[in-house]
């Protein structure tokens, strides 16, 4: 089988050469591995922040709304409070008015 010891050292070699080139595969299947989950990763946290703008948008369109809302609510409150006062008014008035005219 061996006849000499250039055989043994070629042998050797053969089988080094194979497990150098076995490790790198395997370190670059690794290495692609890698890569693939960092792929992964920042694809999520993409579509988590995609959905946090949609999410803050919706939100301030909610509260621009409600601030309409509100505007549309305090004038319309405003507008009741100014008509008991106006009609508060006209009452005293003619309370005075009545009493004044009597005496």
């Amino acid at each position: 089988m061996f006849e000499t010891s250039r055989d043994i050292l070629n042998i050797v070699l053969a089988v080094s050469i194979g497990a150098v080139a076995f490790f790198i595969c395997w370190f670059m299947f690794y290495l692609v591995m890698s890569f693939r989950n960092v792929y992964k990763v920042t694809r999520e946290i993409r579509e988590t922040l995609g959905e946090v703008k949609n999410t803050v948008l919706a939100f301030k369109d909610k509260v621009k709304e409600a601030a309409a809302f509100f505007v549309m609510a305090t004038d319309g409150f405003k507008r009741v409070m100014d008509y008991i006062k106006d009609k508060g008014e006209k009452k005293e008035k003619k309370k005075k008015g009545g009493k004044g005219d009597e005496e």
